[in-house]
């Protein structure tokens, strides 16, 4: 009787030491998951990265003025075909922020400014044709639509109303494409 009552003991002290590690771990894990890291969970899937190509068409023989001005133009129209071109291929990262499940996109317009092809690559690596729907280069800022493949998840966005200064802020974007780079500030 007193081998099973120890071994019942002995149970009861390993299933109590199981609880006080797990209940240890919780606490670590809890104190390691920072406002900042919380933020990053929720919303990481909504930064995307976003790749454009522009396409410049260059005279060879420029024998008038600089590119695009008037008489570029004029020109264009009556002997355009009789002049040699050259094509150059720029491209171009940037990072963005779905705002919509529908596919609305916000992003800087220097990312997306004369672009003839945008590309928005979701958090999976899915690439998805983009277009844009309002530029503003004054204040460096465009809203781009995606057909999307899938089901999005937009960033939770906080208000003016609710913003207080000296409150935490987190960024989370994609330089160069590198995804998820994250840095918190403070208003």
């Amino acid at each position: 009787m007193k081998k099973f009552l120890s071994l019942d003991l002995l149970f009861c002290l390993g299933i109590g030491l199981l609880s006080v590690v797990g209940y240890a771990e919780a606490q670590a894990t809890s104190a390691r998951e920072t406002p900042v890291v919380k933020v990053v969970k929720e919303n990481a899937e909504a930064v995307v990265n976003i790749a454009t190509e522009h396409i410049l068409l260059l005279r060879e023989n420029p024998s008038w003025g600089p590119y695009g001005s008037e008489f570029d133009l004029f020109f264009d129209q009556f002997f355009g075909f009789q002049r040699p071109r050259r094509a150059l291929k720029l491209n171009s990262v940037g990072s963005g922020v779905i705002i919509d499940d529908g596919g609305l996109v916000v992003t800087n317009a220097h990312v997306v400014h004369m672009a003839s092809t945008i590309f928005v690559i979701l958090i999976d690596g899915t690439s998805v044709a983009g277009k844009i729907v309002y530029e503003n280069p004054k204040d460096d800022l465009a809203i781009v639509r995606i057909n999307p493949p899938k089901p999005l998840k937009a960033v939770k966005l906080g208000t003016t109303e609710d913003i207080m200064i000296g409150e935490s802020v987190v960024a989370i974007w994609n330089p160069l494409g590198l995804e998820n780079s994250v840095t918190s500030g403070v208003i």
